[in-house]
């Protein structure tokens, strides 16, 4: 099941192409390669991330397949989707969850739409290595406590999340969300649940052990110069709002492509708002109903603990995004099939026909969000197709132009146009070839230099051109591309 629910979910998932900003760890690793300096790109933080580990990676693409080919990146995520999937069946197995419970859950993980940007962009596999990392450590927390085995598999099981949560950590920030998971699951087994003092003992330890690492790596992105960089700083305030807007995503049965715009203007669409209350309202009632008839009520409470605390601390950010909710899905998945177990038992003693609607209204969800997965891969493939499109204009336009000659590149500004939504439908030049000079130097003629219109004041205080250097404007107001000499009399 887990390998037809990965392939599934990445058919047709290939041969993608970057926009928005895909492109600046592409340009980063591009200029590393070129100049040999593995060591210090990797250990120098980029953008508002430090992340060995994920920046190591993309050296690694941009030496091996280049800036243009997703097929590294692709593959490396089917392999941590269909790794993930198999811990997810993993845990349910020691949750004592039924076969048809966990394939269940095994399509609302593989198959939630919240899945596409984590799936199908070239620079979100750091989420998907980030997550695998939190969901395995702490499925092997969980079962390090609750496990009926001897004390060498205990220790064993502590090693190995102790080792995840590290690893989680530098692929991305989100690898934080271990430490918040661990928490709960220290204080829960140790208030709530009580186990024996032996497995207390070791899972104190382990959250010690992580708390250790959390504090190191902060420490560490600190000293890179990386604390909480804008636009993503502390808000305490938006977490409500954020928590909010996480957990209704994951019940969300339709993809936020349609539904988000709904709300966002009641007036564009109707039937797709109400579609959209309703499925979240009957989502909600059903998992809500099925758990509470769940046999082990308890393990059900720690499970949705799960699912909002490590959304943590994502959350605590000023500005979240779908790709924020990643990490819950897992924990969501789970909820699920402990709720299609929970209707199972309590329908057991009924007709036949009733019995099967449980199994019924399982399958039509799990379609709905297979639906919604495929229509943000089609929207992300056109997107793609559209950045590919401008790049062969200005590639093209700018093709017989002298060497040493510069380029401004103007009407590239970071706006979106009425009915663009998130990173999945975007059509704006400056959308689709985000961080201008960046995406641009990929395909333009060898000695041709592309300057972003914003940042020409810069490059004219920093450059010393010789004095016959020829500059060009490529325009790219209208959705075309046109290019001609700079005349310097006209601003």
């Amino acid at each position: 099941m887990a390998a037809c629910v990965t392939a599934l979910a990445f058919w047709r998932g290939f041969g993608l192409f970057r926009f928005y900003d895909d492109w600046y760890f592409a340009r980063e690793a591009d200029r590393a390669v070129r100049a040999h300096t593995f060591t210090s790109f990797i250990f120098t933080p980029a953008a508002q991330h430090w992340s060995p580990a994920w920046q190591a990676f993309d050296f690694l693409n941009a030496w091996a397949m280049g800036w243009q080919s997703d097929t590294l990146i692709r593959s490396a995520i089917v392999v941590m989707v269909f790794i993930g999937l198999i811990v997810f069946a993993r845990l349910t197995a020691s949750l004592g969850l039924s076969a048809f419970a966990t394939v269940v859950g095994l399509g609302v993980l593989g198959l939630h739409h919240l899945n596409a940007v984590a799936y199908y962009s070239f620079d979100c596999y750091s989420q998907v290595a980030a997550d695998l990392c939190t969901w395995s450590s702490l499925s092997l927390v969980f079962i390090a406590a609750t496990g009926d085995h001897g004390s060498l598999p205990r220790r064993r099981h502590a090693i190995g999340a102790v080792l995840l949560c590290g690893a989680g950590l530098l692929m991305k920030e989100q690898g934080l969300a271990v430490l918040a998971g661990t928490t709960l699951l220290a204080v829960w087994f140790t208030a709530v649940e009580r186990i024996d003092a032996e497995r207390r003992r070791m899972m104190w330890r382990m959250w010690a052990s992580m708390l250790a690492l959390g504090i190191a790596f902060a420490l560490l992105r600190f000293l890179a110069g990386r604390w909480l960089a804008q636009p993503y700083g502390l808000c305490l305030t938006c977490v409500p709002g954020n928590v909010g807007i996480v957990l209704g995503a994951l019940a969300l049965p339709i993809t936020t492509v349609r539904a988000y715009p709904a709300f966002a203007n009641p007036g564009s669409g109707v039937w797709t708002l109400a579609v959209s209350v309703l499925g979240v309202l009957l989502v909600c009632m059903l998992v809500g109903l099925g758990v509470a008839s769940h046999g082990r009520r308890r393990r059900a409470a720690l499970v949705l603990g799960l699912a909002i605390a490590t959304v943590f601390p994502a959350v605590m950010l000023s500005r979240v995004g779908e790709l924020h909710a990643h990490t819950a899905v897992f924990w969501y998945a789970v909820l699920v099939a402990m709720a299609i177990d929970g209707w199972r038992e309590r329908l057991g003693g009924v007709d036949r026909l009733p019995a099967r609607l449980p199994a019924a209204l399982a399958a039509v969800y799990v379609v709905a969000l297979a639906t919604s997965l495929r229509i943000n891969l089609a929207e992300m493939r056109l997107t793609g197709e559209r950045s590919a499109s401008l790049q062969s204009a200005f590639s093209a336009a700018v093709r017989r132009l002298p060497a040493g000659s510069v380029v401004l590149s103007r009407g590239l500004e970071n706006v979106k146009a009425p009915g663009d939504y998130s990173l999945y439908r975007l059509t704006t030049p400056g959308m689709l070839l985000y961080e201008g000079d960046s995406s641009l130097q990929f395909v333009s003629p060898p000695g041709i230099t592309v300057v972003n219109a914003d940042d020409w004041a810069d490059y004219e205080a920093v450059t010393r051109r010789p004095p016959d250097t020829r500059l060009f404007v490529a325009d790219f107001t209208g959705g075309t591309v046109s290019v001609r000499e700079w005349d310097r009399r006209v601003p």
